[in-house]
This record gives C-alpha cells, structure tokens and sequence, in this order.
C-alpha cells in the first residue's frame, strides 16, 4: 500500500513538472523568468527531472513510454515558440530536452531497483 502512494506522489510531480514546462516555454519571453542558467542546461534539467519523476511513478508498468513521449512534447512545445512574442525555436534546444528526458530515464531505470529493495526491506 505504500508503494501506491509513492508511485502516485511521483505521478503528480511529474505531470506538474510537465505542465510547468509547457507553462514557461509558452508564455511570452517578456514573462519568463531568468534563472541565471544557460537555458540549454535548464532544458535538460527540467526534463530529466520530468522523466525521472514519471519513471518512478510508474514503476513496473508503462515507465518507459511515459518519459519517451517528452520527447515528441519537447518537439511540440519548440514548435508552438515559433508563434509566441520574444521566444526562439531551436533544434538544439530540442535535442538537449530530448536527450535529458532520455537521460532521466535511463538513470531511474538503473535506481530505482535500489529504491524498491528499500522499501520491500522489513524495519
């Protein structure tokens, strides 16, 4: 039963992260805010960190379809910036999400077997 209502915690932390990403790539630039960051570093944090956390909200089932369709998401939002007042479309900004939505992925595909014996682990 715990197991559920932490995969169901990560589930909505990665469908918020995902909207938050879709949030600030389309708002004009004027209203984004600055991170200080190379934005090509804050691509690939913001979806290895959306990847991992869907990974590890659907644990046994599903986890890998739901991080690769960020990608597709990331081709889509880069596209919409194409129309939105001081934003750019890039394809490298495209290529740095899409790898660190892979990234985060294969990281979790590699932890989250330590996490589970952990939790199936009697106190």
């Amino acid at each position: 039963m715990l197991r559920l209502n932490v995969e169901t915690s990560f589930r909505a932390a990665g469908y918020a992260a995902i909207l938050l990403i879709g949030v600030l790539s389309l708002i004009p630039g004027t209203l984004r805010p600055e991170t200080g960051a190379p934005g090509q570093f804050e691509h690939f944090v913001a979806y290895m960190g959306a990847a991992a956390l869907l990974a590890l909200g659907f644990g046994g089932t599903g986890w890998r379809s739901q991080g690769l369709w960020l990608v597709p998401y990331a081709a889509a939002l880069e596209t919409a910036q194409l129309f939105i007042p001081g934003r750019h479309s890039r394809f490298s900004d495209f290529a740095v999400s899409s790898l660190g939505a892979l990234l985060g992925i294969v990281l979790i595909s590699y932890v989250a077997p330590f996490f589970r014996i952990l939790a199936d682990r009697p106190n």
